[in-house]
């Protein structure tokens, strides 16, 4: 499934018994396949002994309207009849071990796997085609199962005689050997990028200075011959290669403190180069330039670092600005050489790290238990490519949750003929389309803001443009009502967008109206996320009093993170 909590929700609807969306024997249980932390977890429900076939399992899917969040379904043959299971299961929980017995197959390793698809008949089609699409879970594991099996069944994705599930059960060893292993390469990737970034930040600050340097030589501002230019520029390469402090070489006074202000090795060697940072050489006014320390100079701890190419643009004399330029290009450059002796390092550690990792998650791989089904490719379950929310031809997504939860209700979308209904906080219509659509004789849409004109204009709804209480004490509601012959209406809907108790107190002056045996559907909106929220119900449910018979609140697979649905029935008799 697309989402871990719409496995989660959709297992509260199947254990709860709700007979609208699981008929009767659909299956014996339904679990969630993996580790259920939060909001992430396992994307896979298990239904075990499902009795319908995988036609009749898709034309269940697209009745409740599940088909928009399943991609993929595995279909495991059983190895024994649920009452046996159960006695198996039943008779294993006495033992020493306690395991229970699964009732399907299990493998256990890959060479396992292997012997056993290559003894499951696959005979070939009418056309001779035997061609097998495989599908694996979890699907990050498919390109190495692919790798497996490439000898054992004929692989073909386009015109398949039969579709392959294969279902690693989950295991510790390998979730963690599996979240070792693409930490080690996002750490990997990390660690490159940011070589990238330094080895960029200093060739381009290289070419800058390179480039003001030769600015000046070509400009005839610099007071020296070519051959004192070319001896110096070579002893700047020089005293690059050795790893010596530019700053220190010649020059007194002033200009050479500027000199050695620009050129200074920065504080920081993981800084992009182009900024003198804290620990630059600051030279003195009457000698050679000294460290901060050397000097004793006062600390400029939380200073602001000054752009190389901004100290170098300072320089008053050409010569000295063109040294310094020349020096720190020479600097940068042996800065790259630096660091790429430190990457071939980096590397060779790096690949030695993951092939430790790779032998740990080989090794737990190797216990790992798998089970597969085979099915032909005719009865393959392909989902939509544009999936999605939203119903064909709706207004907006919101009346999915409409939709859902008359089927939780009902088991059907559709309303049986002359029901009238009120969509309180209907704009810009969405629930109010839905009800239209799905058969009711009359729908009243109470809201001050305006309807979508296609809603508006449909022959079986009325907007009264105002809010519930004046809908009431004018007598708008009564009259609508009137007109098409009814007195009271069998649903109630509020999908409005307030706090809990503030829909409950929206729905007072209407519910009078609601007749017994009618539903209350509404969409209670929270600011939290997460899965505890049943007080919601249990405090609505005090507000309606015992008009109503008990509620229910339900996670609706299209309900957002932080929206819940509740469902109730006035009694038929008030007490």
């Amino acid at each position: 499934m697309t989402h871990q909590l719409h496995v989660y929700r959709l297992k509260l609807l199947f254990d709860a018994g709700n007979t609208n969306v699981f008929p009767k024997g659909f299956a014996r249980e339904a679990v969630e396949v993996g580790p259920a932390d939060g909001q992430s977890g396992p994307c896979l429900l298990l239904f075990t002994f499902v009795s319908l076939s995988p036609q009749e399992f898709t034309d269940w899917q697209t009745r409740t309207c599940y088909d928009w969040v399943v991609q993929r379904i595995f279909w495991i043959p059983a190895l024994a009849t649920p009452a046996a299971a159960e006695a198996a299961t039943t008779a294993a929980a006495t033992t020493a071990t306690g395991v229970a017995v699964r009732p399907y197959a299990v493998y256990t390793g890959p060479d396992a796997l292997r012997a056993a698809v290559r003894s499951t008949p696959m005979p070939p089609g009418p056309d001779g085609g035997c061609g097998v699409r495989l599908q694996v879970y979890p699907r990050t594991e498919e390109t190495a199962t692919a790798e497996l099996l490439r000898d054992t069944v004929a692989l073909d994705l386009d015109s398949p005689q039969y579709v392959l599930a294969i279902v690693q059960w989950p295991s510790e060893a390998v979730a963690a050997a599996s979240a070792a292993l693409a930490a080690c390469d996002a750490e990997h990737v990390r660690l490159a990028k940011g070589h990238e970034r330094q080895q960029q930040a200093s060739l381009r600050m290289a070419e800058k200075l390179q480039a003001v340097a030769d600015a000046l030589r070509a400009g005839g501002a610099v007071a020296l011959t070519e051959t004192e230019m070319a001896a110096e520029a070579a002893a700047a390469e020089e005293a690059g290669r050795e790893g010596l402090c530019a700053g220190e070489r010649g020059g007194e006074g002033e200009r050479g403190g500027e000199r050695a202000k620009a050129v200074g090795e920065q504080e920081g060697e993981e800084g992009e180069g182009e900024e003198v940072g804290i620990g630059a050489v600051a030279g003195g006014a009457g000698g050679q330039g000294k460290s901060k320390e050397e000097s004793g100079g006062g600390s400029r701890v939380g200073a602001r670092p000054v752009p190389v190419l901004e100290v170098v643009a300072a320089i008053a004399d050409s010569t000295e600005r063109w040294r310094a330029a020349t020096v720190r290009a020479a600097l940068e450059r042996r800065r790259v050489g630096q660091r790429e002796a430190r990457r071939r390092g980096v590397v060779a550690r790096c690949a030695e790290e993951r092939a430790g990792l790779v032998a740990a998650l080989a090794a737990a791989q190797a216990v790992a238990e798998y089970s597969f089904g085979v099915v032909p490719a005719a009865e393959h379950y392909r989902c939509a490519s544009d999936r999605e929310k939203k119903m064909p031809g709706q207004l907006c997504r919101a009346a999915g949750k409409l939709r859902e939860a008359l089927i939780t209700c009902t088991g059907s979308a559709a309303l049986p003929p002359g029901l009238a209904a009120v969509d309180v906080g209907a704009a810009p219509g969405g629930w109010t389309q839905q009800l239209a659509a799905a058969g009711a004789r009359l729908v009243v849409a109470i809201d001050p803001a305006e309807l979508d004109p296609a809603v508006g204009s449909l022959p079986n709804v009325c907007h009264l443009q105002c809010k519930c209480e004046l809908a009431m004490s004018s007598g708008g509601l009564a009259a609508a009502l009137a007109a098409a012959g009814l007195t009271h209406v069998d649903y109630l809907v509020c999908d409005a967008n307030a706090h809990p108790a503030d829909v409950s107190a929206m729905l007072q002056p209407v519910l009078p109206l609601l007749a017994p045996g009618g539903r209350l559907i509404l969409t209670l909106k929270t600011f939290g996320r997460g899965r505890g929220k049943d007080a919601l119900g249990t405090e609505l449910a005090g507000r309606l009093g015992d008009a109503f018979e008990p509620g229910r609140l339900v996670w609706l697979l299209n309900n957002t993170l932080c929206e819940r649905t509740y469902v109730a029935r006035r009694r038929a008799a008030a007490v």
